[in-house]
């Protein structure tokens, strides 16, 4: 397989270090960027959702000078972003959802010059879009909810919706090559074509976590993380599927092979994984922050982007490597926090992450505005830790089953031994 490595510098000047290996790069925004891009060593495109308390807008950053400098763009009000890719340095595509007088609906968004315009393409009855792959400037597929699968042959204009056999939610769709390629989603979900997207088969599914996302070397070898610190691994092409160890618990939201032994990972509370062996053993390595992080690329063994919650983008020079000695158990959270839940606002579910330092017995309970409890999240003892809890209207604990929420502003409250925090969430119906 034909591989392009770039090779790209990060002027210093401008930022600051976090520790010896992984540096902020000021963003200006502080929104939420959910998926990274870069079709060219200079031009890359970070995509989200800037919210505040009241309303939120779609996201959209663009580099062009390798990730020293961002500018964003503000894309129409009650948009998400989830997803981008491009075909060349003009033609990309970005995918979310937007909210309609009744309903969310999913979003096409399409560039022809390198992201400084963005058209919204008119395809009826779109379900809302969490992934998309541009294999050529032509050919194209999108994923999301309801096991939604759409494909396009001329560049994102005209899309077909392909039977994917699935009613879960596919979260990305990742190609090997023109024929090849894999979505992943809720439920342990694996798909596999190689027809181009045009067919979908279910691979034999190994857990019934959320996947998150997928990334293949060859068509032989891939990796896939989810929820859980989940992380599964392949080496002949999807037919069996190998959970690998990596001594944590947290949520991993993207994976990137960087070469045929490089991998790189991301995911909630700031973790960065790292294999050197093409998957089977995996170290943690120091961001320095607690902020989600949401995508990663890297573009050699040494050269690496990262994006996240808060507007957080960091980069590494060295791969992310430490020379300092390694914690007995670095992935243990070293104090009790908690979280802005996300996506917010939200509807129909949210995911509230927090951490504790000891065991401790733990509550997480769910408050409307008159302070009257609408759910009860946790009540057990937790040993310490980072947890990933998910706030779903239709599937609220037992006894609380045939709540009926409004619209509007809500509070959720952790207990931890003598640590209290209660932050804001909004409902929109």
């Amino acid at each position: 397989m034909k591989k392009i490595v770039f090779v790209f510098t990060f002027l210093l000047t401008i930022s600051f270090q976090l520790n010896a290996q992984w540096y902020i790069q000021p963003s200006g925004t502080n929104c939420y960027l959910l998926d990274l891009c870069f079709p060219s060593r200079n031009l890359g495109i970070a995509v989200g959702e800037n919210w505040n308390d009241t309303s939120y807008a779609g996201s959209i950053l663009t580099t062009k000078d390798g990730g020293n400098n961002w500018n964003e763009q503000i894309i129409t009000s009650a948009i998400t972003l989830y997803g981008t890719s491009f075909a060349d340095t003009n033609n990309g595509l970005a995918v979310g959802s937007k909210w309609t007088e009744n309903s969310y609906e999913g979003i096409i968004l399409k560039t022809t010059d390198g992201g400084i315009n963005w058209i919204e393409q008119s395809v009826d009855g779109l379900k809302e879009l969490r992934s998309v792959y541009f294999n050529d400037i032509n050919s194209g597929i999108a994923v999301g909810e309801l096991g939604s699968i759409l494909k396009t042959t001329d560049g994102g204009i005209t899309w077909l919706e392909q039977f994917s056999g699935t009613t879960q939610e596919l979260k990305c769709v990742s190609f090997v090559d023109v024929n090849n390629g894999y979505a992943v989603g809720s439920s342990g979900t694996i798909l596999k074509t190689t027809d181009k997207g045009t067919t979908w088969t279910s691979q034999i599914w190994v857990t019934q976590r959320v996947l998150y996302s997928v990334s293949f070397y060859n068509e032989d070898n891939g990796i896939i993380v989810g929820d859980n610190g989940t992380i599964l691994k392949t080496t002949d092409g999807g037919l069996v599927w190998n959970e690998q160890s990596n001594g944590t618990q947290v949520g991993l939201r993207d994976v990137c092979f960087i070469d045929e032994l490089n991998i790189g990972a991301v995911g909630y509370f700031g973790i960065i994984l790292r294999s050197t062996d093409s998957g089977i053993s995996w170290n943690t390595q120091l961001s320095g922050i607690t902020s989600n992080l949401f995508a990663t690329t890297f573009f050699d063994k040494n050269n690496g982007i990262v994006v996240g919650q808060y507007g957080t983008i960091l980069y590494t020079t060295n791969g992310g490597v430490t020379f300092i000695e390694e914690e007995n158990n670095p992935t243990q959270p070293k104090e009790f926090f908690l979280q802005q839940n996300y996506p917010n606002p939200f509807n129909p579910s949210t995911s509230i992450q927090y951490a504790i330092s000891s065991t401790q017995f733990v509550t997480l309970k769910v408050y409307d505005l008159l302070g009257r409890e609408v759910a009860t999240l946790v009540n057990e003892e937790k040993p310490a830790g980072s947890y990933n809890v998910e706030f779903r209207m239709q599937n609220l604990p037992t006894g609380q089953a045939g709540l009926e929420l409004s619209s509007g502003i809500y509070f959720y409250k952790l207990q931890a031994g003598s640590f209290v925090e209660t932050k804001k969430m909004v409902l929109i119906k």
